[in-house]
């Protein structure tokens, strides 16, 4: 008697669990966001670039998607098309942590619930890629997600030309852009003098310098304006007189950053007025 009720009980067990066993279907929406205008750039180590990228899923979605796959858009290794030679980049997680690819190059980022995922795109050396416009082409994928497909993700990176300089009077300090005045003195001018001025320019382009002199290209008495001795400017064996703002094409992508000597000269004055004279000289770079 006692067996034959705990037989039919464990029968009507089976029956039932079935009736429970329905799941939902996983559905939902999701997007990406690379956000290559937010991109940043390190000046040290592999001088890549970093672009921000999210995922965003609806809760539903997210409480049953397993993987976040991303894969070449044609195959074959990451890069981006542009006008210089095709640059790798790297897929990295939130933390910037490569991501090593598995079997016909998917990136697998395991989804854990969450309805946002950061990740990264990296660019190594991107800092100093040539300046233009970089086009890029992922394939994108939810595993666990019902009927849906991969998605084409395309996005565009800008490099800009960008141009640094270092002179000997800003100490170890870096300049961008349009730069410093410098204060010109070449000692006793009752003698020729020459005065060297080292400039380091750091660029991803092709950079050109300006000079413009204060007084047109003279040396000028600190207490009488009137009275002025001339002098010239030397760039790479090239002689130029500063009487108006003058243009140098200097050097094609110092990426590693490369020395360009300026030297001041004059001719020997030895009946000049005796004091102090002096000019003022404004170095200007820029890049494209």
């Amino acid at each position: 008697m006692t067996i034959r009720r705990m037989m039919g009980l464990a029968v009507l067990a089976t029956c039932l669990l079935p009736l429970g066993a329905r799941a939902e279907p996983c559905e939902g929406n999701w997007e990406v966001e690379i956000r290559t205008a937010s991109a940043t750039s390190d000046h040290k180590g592999d001088r890549g670039t970093w672009v921000p990228a999210t995922l965003l899923m609806d809760r539903s979605l997210a409480r049953c998607a397993r993987e976040f796959v991303l894969q070449p858009a044609r195959g074959g290794r990451l890069a981006l098309t542009g006008p210089a030679a095709n640059p790798a980049y790297q897929i990295t997680n939130a933390l910037r942590q490569n991501i090593s690819p598995t079997g016909r190059d998917r990136y697998v980022m395991p989804l854990i619930g969450k309805q946002r995922m950061e990740f990264w795109l990296h660019i190594p050396g991107g800092r100093d890629l040539m300046p233009g416009n970089y086009a890029g082409d992922l394939r994108a994928q939810i595993t666990g997600q019902k009927a849906e497909g991969p998605r084409n993700l395309n996005f565009d990176l800008a490099v800009a030309p960008y141009v640094r300089a270092k002179l000997p009077t800003e100490g170890t300090g870096w300049i961008s852009g349009t730069g410093p005045s410098v204060k010109l003195e070449l000692g006793d001018l009752s003698r020729t003098n020459r005065q060297t001025l080292p400039v380091v320019v750091e660029s991803n382009g092709f950079v050109q310098m300006s000079l413009s002199s204060q007084n047109q290209g003279s040396l000028k008495h600190l207490r009488n304006s009137d009275i002025e001795v001339p002098y010239v400017v030397k760039v790479a064996k090239r002689q130029y007189q500063l009487t108006d703002q003058v243009k140098i094409d200097v050097a094609q992508r110092p990426v590693r950053g490369q020395r360009v000597e300026l030297v001041f000269e004059n001719e020997a004055q030895p009946y000049a007025r005796a004091g102090k004279y002096q000019d003022v000289v404004t170095i200007s770079l820029f890049a494209r």
